[in-house]
């Protein structure tokens, strides 16, 4: 590096003029180190003042990036944890069953996520369909619950409710 090349070096870095650099500099057989202490000991830098506030401003942003970064991560596990979620919830609905059977014999067999979906868009005449479903069992109509992931009937408490009803009729 040549004597303009550090005088330069040193002004950005001091923040000092080219005089005042120069001077410093010539007194300390050109050693930027040295410079830079006489410098200070001059009170006309402050201690670390250049390389302090540049590596501080570096720091800062980075910090703000790093936190931005990892505040974008949260939000995106977040958001694919939830849709995740109700995925896993629309395929165990697609997995347990409502079946209807008349007389024994099966009648229809429908997906939860479907009387779901038949709720929310009937939801004005829902109690009604409620109240026929409620009569129908006096006329031999069953209703069970089947988890056809694993072919074992995982709502026994249900069943046993409709079981119930049919074991009470036939008294």
């Amino acid at each position: 590096m040549d004597h303009f090349e550090m005088v330069e070096k040193l002004r950005q870095v001091a923040n000092v003029s080219y005089e005042e650099a120069k001077d410093a500099l010539e007194k300390s057989n050109w050693d930027l180190l040295d410079a830079m202490v006489s410098l200070e000991k001059d009170g006309k830098i402050k201690k670390d003042a250049g390389y302090q506030e540049e590596f501080k401003t570096k720091t800062e942003e980075e910090s703000k990036n790093e936190e931005k970064e990892a505040r974008t991560a949260r939000q995106k596990e977040a958001v694919n944890g939830f849709f995740q979620g109700i995925g896993r919830f629309i395929q165990a609905g697609n997995e347990i069953f409502l079946d209807i059977r008349y007389k024994g014999e099966p009648f229809v067999s429908l997906p939860l996520t479907v009387l779901v979906l038949l709720a929310i868009l009937i939801s004005p005449i829902l109690p009604m369909i409620l109240i026929a479903a409620l009569i129908s069992l006096f006329f031999n109509v069953r209703y069970t619950l089947t988890d056809r992931r694993r072919e074992a009937d995982k709502h026994k408490s249900a069943n046993e409710i409709f079981k119930g009803k049919e074991d009470h009729k036939e008294d």
